[in-house]
């Protein structure tokens, strides 16, 4: 009667570690997944603030709209400026609000084409070029054939930076 009653406790601890072992290797499982779908997050916001950072520390920006007003591509109407000391310090005060504000990921999109989409063109002290893109409700830079989406969290402030973007181009 001893011998099997201490046959079904070492059958029940049998089933625990089972279940232990089962339990740890899908919790093992879900964390594999949630950090291949985090890194690459992580890693494309840590890219585009350190892009935000060189277009505030920069001296000097283009703004470039391929499409500028006829959108046409072929015919060469596209426009681009060198912004002048005073929209350079208004458009560097703005993308900084948009760092300080926030924004967040919004994915990756394929783009095999290219971009035709305006853009700010952005050279630092040390002679590193950045270039960032913005579309009305989004901006993004492109890694290969692929565009990182963001979307600023302040809406309003990011409005308004992409007017002055297009107002310099009118100017």
């Amino acid at each position: 009667m001893i011998m099997l009653d201490f046959e079904r406790k070492r059958g029940h601890m049998k089933n625990k570690k089972i279940y232990l072992i089962g339990g740890g290797i899908i919790a093992l499982a879900v964390l594999i997944v949630l950090l291949c779908t985090l890194m690459p997050i992580v890693s494309h916001k840590n890219k585009m603030d350190k892009m935000l950072a060189a277009a505030v520390s920069s001296v000097q920006m283009s703004v470039r709209d391929p499409l500028f007003e006829t959108g046409e591509v072929l015919g060469n109407k596209g426009k681009e400026i060198l912004l002048s000391e005073d929209s350079l310090l208004e458009i560097k005060r703005e993308l900084n609000q948009l760092s300080e504000d926030g924004y967040r990921s919004e994915g990756v999109q394929k783009m095999p084409g290219g971009t035709m989409t305006m853009n700010l063109k952005v050279r630092s002290d040390t002679n590193k070029t950045v270039i960032l893109y913005f579309e009305e409700t989004r901006f993004y830079y492109v890694d290969k054939e692929n565009a990182i989406l963001f979307e600023a969290k302040d809406e309003v402030a990011y409005r308004a930076l992409y007017q002055k973007l297009k107002d310099c181009l009118k100017a």
